[in-house]
């Protein structure tokens, strides 16, 4: 499940819910009240080029690695 911010329009307090799509947003933890607008996040992607997710899932190909060589936890 994806993890919203929200942003009191009454406080203007700031708060993280874990929840469903379209589910609606709790009441603000700190006044109260329900008018919560959703706040533009950032968010991470992890990729299987990162020589160290790369290696652990499949070391049988991790003769060479696919990262630059200087990132590259394997000796050459």
């Amino acid at each position: 499940m994806p993890i919203y911010e929200y942003e009191c329009e009454a406080c203007g307090a700031a708060q993280e819910v874990i929840a469903h799509r379209g589910q609606e947003p709790p009441p603000c933890a700190a006044c109260g009240a329900s008018r919560l607008r959703r706040k533009v996040s950032t968010f991470a992607v992890g990729t299987s080029r990162d020589p160290d997710v790369f290696c652990d899932k499949y070391p049988e190909r991790c003769t060479k690695c696919p990262a630059k060589t200087e990132l590259c936890p394997l000796p050459e």
